[in-house]
């Protein structure tokens, strides 16, 4: 058996390798108000699942029933999901209409 010396000294191969980290999608989470839920039950969800301080979970509370909604936070996709659902599921077990969406976040000015 014989080896082929043309074939065998073929230069490596260059591999070029992207150093571009692409930022996930960030989405809103929005607090909608409802005349059900009691506040106290409102500020328990937003210090459990969000780790908010209870004076900052009240501005918030106090926010959304007087404008209707606003907004919680800005998170990674992943993030935001996993914690309207929470908050949500939370809400549906103790039998109130409380509720979180998400909004996409379009403007990068807005993260």
């Amino acid at each position: 058996m014989s080896i082929d010396k043309k074939n065998s000294k073929k230069p490596a191969k260059e591999i070029k390798i992207k150093n571009k980290v692409e930022e996930p999608p960030f989405y809103k989470v929005v607090m909608h108000n409802d005349n059900v839920t009691p506040f106290d039950f409102v500020i328990s969800v937003l210090v459990s699942v969000f780790s908010m301080k209870p004076e900052q979970a009240t501005v918030l509370a106090m926010a959304a029933h007087t404008t209707g909604k606003c907004e919680v936070g800005i998170f990674p996709f992943v993030i935001a999901e996993t914690k309207v659902a929470m908050a949500n599921d939370t809400a549906s077990k103790n039998s109130f209409p409380f509720k979180l969406t998400m909004e996409s976040v379009t403007q990068p000015s807005e993260v």
